[in-house]
């Protein structure tokens, strides 16, 4: 690394590490360090348990700085839940507009259908073969993948589409890709 560089970097930590304090943590509870595996830094929290509003600031503080990570467990469930809320958000928004903008999408009714049925109606919608690429665990897991034969992009685009156009607004139904969940 050369000076310049090694400046930047520094002046980098020392902002953040004054947005968090800002925020109300301690500087002593805050660790910057730049990891190679994630190609980014981890900003690791330590102290003891905040309130939800504490954790708000700190990820305001820290939007695209780098990964935050407490060593307080609760600090981390809240962080997590602030995260999925915002998660679920944006992508109800997206839904929405796929929505609106897509024709014919199938539509999943839990009291009309089976989710296995509403399955084989996405993948039918999207180009493939019942369940050519998903399946249903539990009757309340959409499984992903994985696809038989060369992959076509287009219409595995079209399925997430669907996916995330259609499923937005049913938190019960949960969707991983083969192997994201240990499957």
């Amino acid at each position: 690394m050369d000076a310049d560089q090694s400046q930047r970097e520094e002046g980098f930590k020392a902002n953040l590490i004054a947005r968090l304090t800002a925020a109300g943590v301690q500087e002593s509870d805050i660790t910057v360090t730049y990891r190679d595996n994630l190609q980014d830094y981890e900003i690791l929290i330590g102290g003891g348990t905040l309130a939800n509003e504490a954790i708000a600031d700190i990820r305001t503080a820290t939007r695209m700085a780098g990964i935050v990570t407490f060593e307080d467990a609760e600090n981390a469930a809240r962080l997590h839940a602030q995260e999925a809320v915002e998660g679920r958000a944006f992508m109800r928004n997206m839904g929405v507009k796929l929505r609106a903008s897509t024709p014919g999408l199938p539509v999943y009714d839990p009291a009309a259908m089976s989710l296995a049925d509403f399955a084989a109606a996405l993948e039918t919608y999207s180009g493939f073969q019942p369940r050519q690429v998903l399946s249903v665990r539990d009757d309340a897991t959409l499984q992903i993948g994985p696809a038989q034969g060369p992959v076509d992009f287009d219409r595995f685009r079209r399925l997430f589409d669907a996916i995330t156009a259609t499923l937005f607004d049913h938190e019960d139904v949960n969707v991983v890709l083969v192997g994201e969940d240990g499957a």
